[in-house]
């Protein structure tokens, strides 16, 4: 399937980039389940830049490129759904992120999380591949990032493996990080 989005540029969306983020809740009583509810979908993920001039300097230089965006992990914590983009591939300019609320009928947007900043690609005090992260009960998000990106190289370039993998525990109920460990190559 292809979408034009503007005039000589297609994406070519790979069904794998279809994203239902499904809640089921598990009932009492006889067992029975409710029928799953579609909160988000997806063909892209779409981020919430800075301003359109970004994201266009972004689709011309590479450092987005819309098709090599999956989300492939997902959870949950207040309310708040925070989801992973991990760089298997040149052109994610987010790994780690967050939800913001959408308008009936269009999908949610992907706000970098904790921050624009914490995506820098090539700065090892930033994520660069966000491999999973889990929310603990008292809300301490443990992000692992495995320091690499294009893993997967699709264009003949070679996996970057320019940062050491770290995990961040984050707290997620004063938005600061709590502690940082890293291990060294």
């Amino acid at each position: 399937t292809t979408v034009t989005t503007q005039p000589g540029v297609q994406l070519y969306i790979d069904s794998m980039l279809v994203l239902l983020l499904v809640t089921t809740c598990l009932t009492s009583g006889m067992g029975a389940a409710p029928t799953p509810t579609l909160l988000h979908q997806w063909t892209v993920p779409e981020f919430s830049w800075p301003s359109d001039a970004a994201k266009q300097a972004a689709l011309v230089s590479g450092a987005y490129i819309p098709r090599n965006n999956v989300i492939t992990g997902v959870k949950s914590w207040q309310g708040k759904i925070y989801v992973t983009v991990p760089r298997w591939r040149l052109g994610v300019p987010s790994t780690m992120n967050v939800l913001l609320p959408a308008a009936q009928g269009t999908s949610a947007l992907l706000q970098p999380f904790p921050s624009w900043e914490m995506q820098a690609v090539g700065d090892c005090s930033a994520l660069q591949y966000t491999q999973s992260m889990e929310i603990d009960p008292i809300g301490r998000m443990w992000i692992i990032d495995v320091g690499r990106i294009n893993i997967f190289p699709a264009d003949g370039s070679v996996p970057i493996n320019t940062c050491p993998p770290k995990i961040i525990v984050w707290d997620l109920n004063t938005n600061t990080e709590l502690r940082r460990m890293g291990f060294p190559n």
